[in-house]
């Protein structure tokens, strides 16, 4: 706000006077228009703290509505992995469970190529099962 619009808003307060005597009032009232400023910006600066209070408890709402949805998400993949026979370890986000979950499903089907391997006799069936063992950390 500036000093255009305190003298504004001093004139749609509407006193005739007073917008006659608009230009001269710095000179003649000089205390009363610092009141009336201080007036205004004490008005304005408890509106902004009410506006900032509304705004901190409002940010805390969403902050605490993310970490739900986060949770309950976390939650949801940590569920479906039990469903399907993964471990979940103790993973505190969805992130380390899908790392977990990766690292479990690549071991899984290595573990069936080995399977496969081994019902298909091939020449090198025992080559090839060593070297997916050993590329996958797949234990005998």
């Amino acid at each position: 706000m500036n000093r255009k619009d305190i003298i504004r808003m001093a004139q749609q307060a509407g006193d005739k006077e007073w917008q006659i005597v608009t230009r001269h009032v710095m000179k003649w009232f000089p205390d009363e228009v610092k009141r009336f400023v201080n007036l205004i910006a004490a008005a304005e600066y408890e509106k902004c703290q009410d506006l900032w209070m509304v705004l901190d408890m409002k940010n805390e709402q969403i902050a605490d509505s993310i970490k739900a949805f986060v949770a309950a998400e976390r939650e949801m993949v940590a569920q479906w992995m039990i469903a399907h026979e993964f471990l979940t370890g103790h993973s505190d986000s969805v992130a380390d469970l899908l790392k977990k979950l990766e690292r479990q499903i690549v071991k899984r089907v290595a573990k069936q190529c080995i399977q496969l391997c081994d019902q298909v006799d091939f020449v090198g069936a025992d080559k090839c099962i060593d070297n997916i063992r050993e590329h996958f950390g797949v234990d005998k």
